[in-house]
C-alpha cells in the first residue's frame, strides 16, 4: 500500500513539473493583432499548447498577446517541450 502511494505521489509531482516547465506566455491565446501605421505586418510564430508546436502567422503590426515570437527557434526554445528529455 505504501509503495503504491509513493508511485502515485511521484506521478503527480512529475505531471505538475511537466506543466509548470512551460513559460506562462506559451498558454496565452493566439491573436493576429491589429493594423497600425507604426509597424508593418510581419511573419511571427505562436505556440499551440494542444499540439506542442509553433506555427507561423501574419502579425498585423500592433497588439496581440505575448504568445508571439520573431523566430521559430525563439518559439520552440521557449515553449516546445521534448517528451524524450527527462530534465
Amino acid at each position: 500500500m505504501l509503495q503504491n502511494m509513493s508511485k502515485i505521489t511521484l506521478l503527480v509531482a512529475l505531471c505538475v513539473f511537466t506543466v509548470s516547465a512551460h513559460h506562462p506566455r506559451c498558454f496565452l491565446p493566439f491573436k493576429q493583432g491589429t493594423s497600425c501605421k507604426i509597424y508593418p505586418p510581419s511573419q511571427k510564430y505562436h505556440y499551440d499548447p494542444y499540439l506542442n508546436q509553433c506555427h507561423a502567422f501574419q502579425h498585423k503590426g500592433c497588439g496581440g498577446t505575448v504568445n508571439q515570437y520573431t523566430t521559430l527557434k525563439d518559439c520552440e526554445d521557449t515553449c516546445v517541450k521534448d517528451p524524450r528529455k527527462t530534465s
